[in-house]
């Protein structure tokens, strides 16, 4: 993978994150990518910070999220969920299976 489309999928992936957590009220374009492109792409932007660290002086660093996110994401742009079947006990939820 490119660094150009590493950094191409990490933007849309922290944009995604952005919204689903309020912080930008406009929704991104849909997700397009596999769960492993964007894993690869998550890899590749912590390669890219890491040998950023080492050159010292001016240097570009990328926002990255953790991998549970990126699986998250995954999910929810492509699989439908249904509320039902979710239940909060005390603080945890759980799925029923019906």
């Amino acid at each position: 993978m490119t660094k150009e489309t590493a950094i191409a999928i990490n933007k849309h992936v922290i944009a995604w994150a952005m919204f689903h957590n309020g912080i930008t009220p406009d929704e991104p374009e849909p997700i397009i990518y596999s769960l492993r492109q964007m894993l690869e792409a998550s890899d590749k932007i912590h390669q890219l910070n890491a040998a950023a660290s080492l050159k010292g002086g001016h240097v570009t660093r990328y926002l990255t999220v953790d991998d549970r996110l990126i699986a998250a994401l995954y999910v929810a742009a492509n699989y439908e969920h249904n509320q039902q079947s979710i239940i909060q006990h005390g603080r945890k939820y759980i799925f029923v299976q019906e």
